[in-house]
């Protein structure tokens, strides 16, 4: 009969030798990837609940009460939402559709999503408005999501500057200076940015934030100089470099 400290020296042996197993079948030291820690990490936020495909055990269990996806820093999880998000509504829509059905899309989609509802949710309600304007020109949910900045360039960086809001400004800008003058008063150009988003349909909240955010500076820049894409890199939404602006979506009357 063994003794104790023979037993345990035994026991101590054969733990070591499972490990040593263990890394060399996976190339890895256990552990290594976060979702093998089990629920302490896959319910510790939606981000590490969608990266463990844990999402439903999560809130099941009622582990996870915020299905907010945090987009303080891109990650891997939002990268991968984002991805399957474009990527279900470019199975839906074709290349010529138009802002309006890539709403439709959008609205209906979640649900169908199982497990992923509540993050696609929160994504859908963030970015719809940028879903839209890009979606009508680029389906491939590589390149959406980079332009999002919430997926990798191929060089591995984030994109920081958004063209979506570059399109955006140019746009409104289009619309403003169409009716204005190079003797245009301050008060009528302010006239003109009230006015403007009435008439961009589904853009029209976006547009709203818009101007809120930036009419002195529009007013200040728009009674010198009547050039979108000029104005749009003063205010610095769009790259210094050549942009040409996008052309602007069939407007209500």
């Amino acid at each position: 009969i063994k003794s104790l400290p023979d037993v345990i020296q035994m026991y101590r042996f054969l733990a070591v030798i499972c490990l040593v197993a263990a890394v060399s079948a996976t190339g890895n030291l256990v552990g290594a990837n976060k979702c093998t820690w089990g629920p302490s990490y896959w319910c510790s936020g939606a981000n590490a609940a969608v990266e463990c495909g844990a999402l439903s055990y999560c809130q099941a269990q009622g582990l996870l009460m915020d299905v907010t996806v945090n987009s303080a820093a891109p990650s891997p999880a939002e990268c991968k939402l984002c991805k399957l998000v474009v990527g279900a509504v470019a199975e839906k829509v074709g290349s010529n559709a138009t802002e309006q059905e890539v709403e439709k899309v959008l609205d209906s989609l979640c649900s169908k999503l199982g497990g992923f509802k509540g993050p696609c949710e929160s994504f859908v309600a963030k970015y719809t408005p940028e879903l839209m304007a890009i979606l009508v020109n680029d389906l491939n949910e590589t390149s959406v999501c980079q332009k999002l900045g919430l997926c990798p360039k191929a060089d591995g960086t984030f994109s920081t500057t958004s063209p979506v809001e570059c399109k955006l400004c140019q746009l409104v800008v289009g619309k403003v200076v169409a009716n204005l003058t190079s003797n245009s008063t301050e008060a009528e150009i302010e006239a003109e940015l009230e006015k403007v988003c009435s008439k961009l349909g589904g853009l029209a909240g976006v547009c709203t934030d818009f101007v809120e955010k930036y009419t002195p500076e529009l007013i200040a820049i728009l009674a010198q100089d009547l050039n979108a894409t000029s104005v749009c890199q003063k205010i610095g939404l769009c790259p210094n470099s050549t942009v040409v602006a996008a052309p602007a979506p069939a407007l209500e009357a």
